[in-house]
């Protein structure tokens, strides 16, 4: 058994009483020592509580930002002394409403507790809820009992997808269907001549370029030559998520890393709804790659592992540190058979504009057409994510915002869009409804 202080004080009582009584031969004090034995003896027979909780969540999921609604209720039967119950909120969670600690006495009969407050989440990932935690501290500090009541669940938070269904994709905009300009290598096939190539398990019998075959045929060995022609679909869209840590300026809750990602999955909501094609590679990291797909199987895959990349606070150190050329050249075979429209989302610094135009070069200039792919850069501008603590880091502030924008002009020099956004002053669904539907109308 267990024995609070509250318990161990009334036994030295009797014990110093009841020894000084002896000692000095008085009969009062030898009887008044009996009072504390009495005491510690009433507390011992009293019975413990009955305790029953009910733990609810208002929801199993939520976006990033949003507040999740917690009640607790306790019904105590019996006993009688003092209840705590406290509630530890996961890591990146913000109490702003009620509260989860409180203290209250149980008198005698019934008690009925509740334990209710608002949670904010602040950043993406997965989080487990224990339960509630309760201490029932008996009036003479004998038999505490201590334990988590409660159902414990989990939340996953995940970055806020914003409804852009206003975007719509016209007919018209197929533009971007037109040969080596977003074809997809599942559509079906088209007339459009495209190359000649050797034969390859799968290919059928009916595109062998039999007089073609014959005159490069070098032995009985050689393979057939296959007449390969444009595929009719829709444009491929390949995404290279910059993870170093340069997108790591911020705090540990707000970064240009966080809202990337943020960026990212909402790149694939829409695209993805609208039936296209999507892969994605994330470099400067674990070099993570999707391979091309469709649909919602696609979405669930990224955004599973979306949720799931490490943080800053981790501790994990980046595996692996390449550039875009690194990137591109791991991924050139599906980019060149593709020809993808390619979105780069990262951080704009003097440190990467070199990386990322060697890149965009190693990959979009087509020797046939003799023109540049699509290629656009989300540049995330972090610079408003820090408190300013005086006017002189507001002023630091905003010149690195300009830097960071001017270096956007060497990129439109090659013909690459480049959307400036700051996750403070605009969402990300808002800066898609302004600029998507002239980027697929440029294509």
């Amino acid at each position: 058994m267990t024995i609070l202080p509250e318990a161990k004080e009334t036994l030295i009582w009797f014990a110093v009483l009841f020894i000084f009584g002896l000692f000095i031969a008085n009969r009062i004090v030898l009887i008044i020592s009996f009072v504390p034995l009495f005491v510690y003896l009433f507390g011992i027979s009293l019975p413990l509580p009955k305790i029953e909780a009910e733990r609810t969540c208002s929801k199993n999921s939520a976006w990033v930002g949003e507040t999740v609604d917690i009640e607790t209720t306790v019904k105590i039967t019996g006993g009688i002394g003092t209840v705590t119950l406290y509630e530890e909120l996961p890591e990146h969670f913000e109490l702003v409403d009620g509260s989860n600690y409180k203290v209250m006495w149980k008198g005698v009969g019934t008690k009925n507790i509740a334990l209710s407050y608002k949670a904010k989440c602040t950043k993406r990932g997965r989080y487990y809820f224990k339960g509630t935690e309760l201490e029932f501290k008996p009036i003479l500090g004998l038999k505490p009992i201590k334990d988590v009541v409660g159902k414990p669940n989990e939340l996953t938070v995940s970055p806020r997808i914003f409804d852009i269904r206003k975007v719509r994709i016209h007919h018209k905009m197929s533009s971007l269907l037109s040969p080596l300009g977003g074809i997809t290598r599942l559509g079906a096939m088209s007339t459009d001549f495209k190359e000649i190539r050797q034969y390859t398990h799968g290919d059928s019998f009916k595109f062998i370029n039999w007089k073609a075959t014959a005159r490069m045929s070098r032995g009985i060995k050689s393979l057939p030559l296959i007449n390969e022609y444009e595929r009719e679909g829709k444009l491929c869209v390949w995404i290279f998520l910059d993870a170093h840590q340069n997108m790591r300026f911020g705090t540990s809750t707000e970064n240009a890393y966080e809202y990337g990602i943020e960026a990212a999955i909402n790149f694939t909501h829409f695209f993805l709804n609208k039936g296209f094609l999507l892969a994605m590679y994330i470099y400067n990291d674990l070099q993570e790659r999707f391979y091309p797909d469709i649909g919602k199987k696609q979405f669930i895959k990224i955004s599973e592992r979306l949720l799931k990349l490490y943080s800053i606070e981790s501790g994990i150190q980046i595996h692996a540190v390449e550039g875009l050329p690194e990137a591109i050249e791991k991924n050139r075979k599906q980019l060149t058979s593709l020809s993808p429209l390619i979105i780069i989302i990262t951080h704009l610094t003097q440190n990467n504009v070199k990386e990322l135009i060697q890149g965009i070069k190693k990959v979009s200039w087509d020797a046939k057409r003799k023109h540049l792919a699509k290629t656009l850069i989300v540049n995330v501008l972090p610079y408003d994510l820090i408190h300013k603590k005086n006017c002189f880091e507001e002023f630091t502030a905003r010149i690195l915002e300009v830097k960071s924008k001017r270096l956007t002009q060497q990129f439109h020099m090659l013909g690459v869009d480049v959307l400036n956004w700051n996750p403070k002053k605009e969402n990300f669904g808002s800066l898609l409804v302004k600029h998507l539907r002239l980027l697929l109308h440029e294509v």
